[in-house]
């Protein structure tokens, strides 16, 4: 394996290379033949529709979808579901998140207080008979953005309310896949963190609610992500998002303001704040701004503008309606598809697979033992935020085994990572004939979607997103399997550090990645704690 990791690659840059046991890992690849060794071809059309990535639209327009949508989107109104300081109804957020569900899309969601034009979504009990604790409203109409009701957001009140509300949707819904992404939203117009045209409502005067906001959000979330407006970057001082791991941005203007040079910009406002590399651990999405949602993708000037901002901030999505609601919007597929393929999230590749035999330990004549070792890169333009892994079924009878490594550290590059799943596995268990080939399938795996993660690849995905390779039985294969030290289930996996291309991530947190039973190679698949 060293051999294969170091051929044609330059120092510079550190992979990890996780394993159950040092000895184990050399033993198995050292001086064996491969079995198996298969290429597969690079086919980004293949992973349409993955999980977590792309154009997105509300509910109601999502029947019947013309392009691929893995995600749905819906505000909601703080005052339904906000009855009282310790108070939640959460019956419109569920009836949206089941309907949704039932179609194998995720929502990203955003909650909001004050939507211009549309009833208040300030909670009735800071209002109304409360007395000395009341917040007080101010009514604004303005041509730019319309009329509507904004609370004082100077109020202890209004947020230590705001507080209670967020650690009661994170003690329901955190973890919850049914969940893409969570928007911070609440504060300003359409919780955009901004009162455009009606600075005095929210400006920087009002520092405590936003640092506490975050703060809330980003120390009460610990599995699902979230999303902050990037008008938030436009205060002084700022929200204290970079110190949670948790908080990407999202940009409501996409093909509009974005990337256009000025200091108001997204693009512009992380590099100032040196924050630009942000995306490689934490999302960023936001929305096509409704002005430009008919013309961004109907001709080349601005299509190829669009390529160019999401290459440098990495849209892993994009709220696009018009796209799926639109009379014509089939004229805008082709270079929107070629957009999506190509600057909408990660897109990771299968590029080889190889499989070996090796002896068991202790030696038992009822059990198999091999180790898939394939090469794997992400073509996209971000990473999969959420953790994943590599699981092997094996056998008829598909028992599964997981391999170590988390992939979120799996970067765009040109250059593959190897990664290793070594199992051991009852061949009763499995289904395995002595002198029979059987299949193994190679799969991504995350507990935080609905649906089947598919390779970037041409041959052999199934519909449950797998890769089926058959492996000859142990007398057809080319050299008899090597006598290697059994894996130690107690002892953490270490990580050998080898220098190799810019291309190659950075070391993945290390775990025990397959059983050490002797009669099964199952694991627990990767749980909502990773």
């Amino acid at each position: 394996v060293y051999s294969r990791i170091m051929t044609g690659l330059m120092p510079g840059r550190t992979v990890a290379i996780l394993v159950c046991s040092l000895s184990f890992f050399f033993a198995s690849y050292g001086v064996n033949a491969d079995c198996v060794s298969q290429t597969f071809t690079q086919n980004l059309t293949v992973s349409d529709g993955n999980p977590l990535r792309g154009f997105i639209t509300y509910s109601a327009y999502t029947q019947p979808a013309p392009f691929p949508l893995s995600m749905e989107y819906n505000y909601f109104s703080l005052k339904d579901a906000m009855l009282g300081s310790n108070s939640f109804s959460w019956s419109a957020l569920e009836s949206e998140l089941a309907s949704a569900k039932n179609r194998k899309r995720q929502m990203v969601i955003r909650f909001y207080m004050d939507y211009p034009n549309e009833p208040t979504a300030i909670p009735t009990f800071l209002t109304s008979n409360c007395g000395q604790q009341c917040v007080t409203t101010t009514s604004y109409n303005s041509a730019e953005i319309g009329a509507g009701v904004s609370p004082d957001y100077s109020s202890s009140v209004l947020i230590s309310a705001l507080e209670s509300f967020i650690s009661a949707l994170a003690a329901r819904y955190d973890g919850d896949n049914r969940i893409a992404f969570i928007q911070i939203g609440l504060l300003g117009f359409w919780g955009e963190w901004h009162t455009y045209s009606q600075d005095t409502l929210f400006n920087d005067s009002h520092n405590e609610i936003r640092q506490r906001v975050i703060r809330a959000f980003g120390t009460q979330f610990t599995k699902t992500l979230l999303l902050v407006s990037q008008d938030s970057l436009q205060y002084t001082p700022l929200p204290n998002t970079t110190s949670y791991s948790n908080i990407g941005w999202h940009d409501d203007d996409f093909g509009s303001s974005t990337c256009n040079g000025q200091d108001y910009s997204f693009q512009a406002r992380v590099s100032a704040l040196g924050v630009s590399e942000r995306w490689k651990t934490v999302p960023m999405g936001g929305e096509v701004q409704p002005t430009v949602q008919s013309s961004i993708f109907a001709t080349d000037t601005p299509a190829n503008a669009a390529t160019a901002c999401s290459a440098s901030l990495k849209f892993s999505w994009l709220l696009y309606y018009d796209l799926y609601n639109a009379a014509g919007a089939s004229a805008w597929y082709p270079r929107a598809l070629a957009f999506y393929r190509s600057q909408m999230g990660y897109q990771i590749v299968l590029s080889s697979l190889r499989f070996n035999y090796v002896s068991c330990t202790p030696t038992t004549s009822s059990d198999i033992c091999g180790v898939v070792e394939v090469d794997v890169k992400n073509v996209g333009n971000a990473p999969f935020y959420y953790p994943i892994r590599i699981k092997a079924t094996i056998g008829p009878n598909k028992v599964v085994a997981y391999g170590s490594a988390d992939l979120r550290s799996l970067l765009p590059s040109s250059v593959a990572t190897t990664y290793s799943i070594p199992f051991q596995v009852s061949k009763t268990q499995a289904g395995i004939v002595d002198g029979q080939s059987f299949n193994i399938f190679v799969s991504l795996n995350s507990s935080y979607v609905l649906a089947p993660i598919r390779w970037a690849v041409t041959e052999g995905n199934t519909a449950d997103g797998s890769i089926s390779v058959n492996i000859p039985a142990v007398s057809q294969c080319v050299s008899a399997p090597v006598a290697v030290p059994a894996p130690i289930a107690s002892t953490p996996a270490p990580v050998v550090s080898i220098p190799v291309s810019v291309g190659s991530p950075k070391a993945p947190q290390p775990s025990p990645s397959v059983s050490q039973s002797p009669t099964s190679a199952s694991t627990k698949p990767p749980s909502t704690s990773d």
